[in-house]
């Protein structure tokens, strides 16, 4: 009966310690809309339906798979060719537009450490 006791304590702190596992990212993670441009990383956002579209600066030089981190002029969600235009007063952003509708992309800030 002892046996018993000490097996069900063994599966109990199995269990404990697997629930606690802390999930990381690892590098098979999604770098789903990403657009690279001037050594900048732009990442896919809602659009605003006030924005104001400036000269185009970019056909997109190629799509990469949604697994890959795009090089520059490389996206991994428009496709080869899609024009890309600065937005008015913003510095920060750039729209895109394809045959799927209109895309806001907003240059990824830095994190601080």
């Amino acid at each position: 009966m002892k046996k018993v006791g000490i097996y069900i304590l063994i599966f109990f702190c199995t269990l404990a310690i697997g629930g606690c596992k802390k999930s990381e990212v690892s590098a098979s993670s999604s770098y789903a809309g990403i657009l690279m441009f001037k050594g900048e990383t732009y990442v896919w956002r809602d659009v605003q339906e006030d924005i104001q579209l400036g000269e185009q600066v970019l056909a997109v030089l190629g799509k990469v798979d949604i697994q890959e981190a795009p090089q520059e002029g490389q996206s991994n969600f428009l496709n080869k060719g899609t024009p890309v235009y600065a937005v008015e007063n913003q510095e920060n952003m750039l729209s895109a537009i394809d045959a799927n509708g209109q895309y806001l992309l907003v240059k990824k800030e830095e994190k601080s450490k």
